[in-house]
């Protein structure tokens, strides 16, 4: 197991110091900026499980949504209960019937990648690699974290295209809680107001 913060020296000796600056003090930089890297990406995790779960809940109930006991017991009883992975595929089940074939494909794809991003931020380890230039000499480190079977570089470009994937993920599941939200509401309008059956 790769303890936390863990520099990979691969076989040589630090120097002392990274663009100038202490090497504890870098690696002290670097482990605050993950902290927050890490809790940004389960803040925007949480924001799509909490959309899921609205479109979940509401396709399931529909009308009853009224009733806050039925509501209460369903999510006590249910929701609760779900892993974000299971509650993934229960979302996509909805996501089937309400988003076009383009838009589900794509809502699935990045549940997919959130799932694991989410998972390797939320469970495993970040440990440093150190680059040298060719007389030895330390140049740079760039934390790492495994992810699914693949080593990721967290770097700064890496992070802000993750953050908007997230955006993109997000604005895909308020789409779909819109649409069940529409057909629920949709529904119960047709319900108190008698169809037109004169011919």
């Amino acid at each position: 197991m790769i303890a936390e913060g863990t520099i990979d020296w691969g076989g040589r000796h630090p120097q002392g110091q990274v663009h100038g600056k202490p090497l504890h003090a870098v690696t002290s930089d670097i482990h605050d900026w993950i902290r927050q890297v890490r809790g940004g990406i389960m803040a925007g995790a949480f924001a799509v499980e909490r959309m899921l779960s609205a479109a979940i809940i509401h396709y399931f109930l529909g009308g009853r949504m009224r009733d806050l006991k039925v509501q209460e017991a369903f999510d006590e009883g249910i929701l609760q209960r779900l892993t974000f992975e299971r509650r993934i595929s229960l979302a996509l089940i909805v996501a089937a019937k309400f988003l076009d074939p383009a838009d589900y494909k794509n809502l699935d794809g990045k549940l997919t990648a959130l799932r694991t991003l989410r998972n390797a931020m939320a469970h495993n380890p970040f440990w440093f690699h150190s680059e040298f230039d060719d007389q030895g000499t330390l140049i740079n480190i760039v934390p790492v974290i495994k992810r699914g079977k693949a080593v990721v570089p967290l770097t700064t470009p890496f992070i802000e295209e993750q953050n908007e994937e997230i955006k993109r993920t997000i604005d895909l599941a308020q789409r779909l809680v819109t649409a069940v939200v529409a057909s629920i509401q949709g529904e119960f309008v047709a319900k108190l107001i008698p169809g037109d059956n004169a011919a």
